[in-house]
């Protein structure tokens, strides 16, 4: 130990001027439509799926893959190659509902009534994986979070990615239920999945109007952890262009993700104009 007190963002460049929001896409999906979306996760961008790679994947990595593909399609990335690319998935409470059910399956049918399929398409890494698949990405893939603290967490592993010099840029897939899938007499709503993906590459003069850094202190920053939902709705309210505005993520153990949008930018054009994603 060296007794330095600079974090490594600071040293990399992600405190001052972070990484660039390169494309992102925010979809709110109802429960009715994921065997549709199943089929055809999102618009053509020129990478086939296999058939079968969604069959069996849980509604929140199909989520995932669905707004990935939004926003390679919204922010015209087709032709870009995502080899090199690292994945970072950032579920919460992934394969609860699916889990329960095949639980209960395994309690009345035995071993033969559950496909050991299951494990991989409900762990963690389940969501990050998926995404690798379809863009073809050979970089570092993984999930993080879990919880409600989700948001959090996957902005920061995202951010640490890119510490990486041979990762040209990252994919950030943030999704969770609300309200969650129920039992039909429960209730309750109809369940909606929230899906946010993000591209984050290595920040540049123009480049884009969107910033991620982290800052080790962030002043009239909500202390709560905000969830995928209001994510969602901060990205929806800057999709216009014209609006500047300032978005603070707080991190467990000090410190803050700092989201910022400069309205007009020489990169402001790339940003989707009118109705919402």
């Amino acid at each position: 130990m060296n007794g330095s007190t600079h974090s490594p963002f600071e040293s990399n460049g992600l405190e001052s001027d972070g990484c660039a929001v390169g494309a992102f896409a925010v979809l709110h999906i109802p429960q009715v439509a994921f065997p549709a979306l199943r089929k055809q996760p999102g618009p053509d961008v020129g990478k086939p799926l296999s058939s079968g790679l969604l069959r069996q994947a849980d509604e929140q990595s199909v989520a995932a893959a669905a707004a990935v593909f939004h926003a390679i399609h919204d922010f015209n990335l087709q032709d870009l190659s995502f080899t090199d690319w690292g994945v970072v998935g950032a579920p919460c409470l992934l394969g609860r509902t699916s889990a329960a059910a095949i639980l209960d399956k395994y309690t009345r049918l035995g071993p033969r009534g559950v496909s050991p399929l299951v494990s991989p398409y409900l762990s963690l890494h389940a969501v990050s994986a998926l995404i690798s698949l379809a863009l073809q990405a050979h970089g570092p893939s993984m999930g993080v979070g879990g919880g409600p603290g989700s948001v959090a967490e996957g902005l920061l592993a995202g951010l640490t990615m890119l510490l990486e010099p041979s990762t040209p840029g990252v994919w950030l897939a943030q999704t969770a239920w609300d309200p969650e899938p129920s039992a039909p007499d429960s209730g309750a709503g109809p369940a909606v999945c929230h899906a946010v993906a993000l591209a984050l590459m290595p920040a540049a003069d123009g480049m884009t109007a969107l910033r991620l850094r982290y800052v080790a202190s962030a002043p009239g920053a909500d202390a709560s952890l905000p969830n995928v939902t209001s994510l969602g709705q901060i990205l929806d309210g800057i999709s216009t262009v014209g609006r500047s505005g300032r978005w603070w993520c707080p991190i467990k153990g000090g410190g803050a993700v700092e989201l910022t949008f400069t309205a007009g930018s020489p990169a402001s054009r790339l940003l989707p104009a009118g109705d919402p994603l």
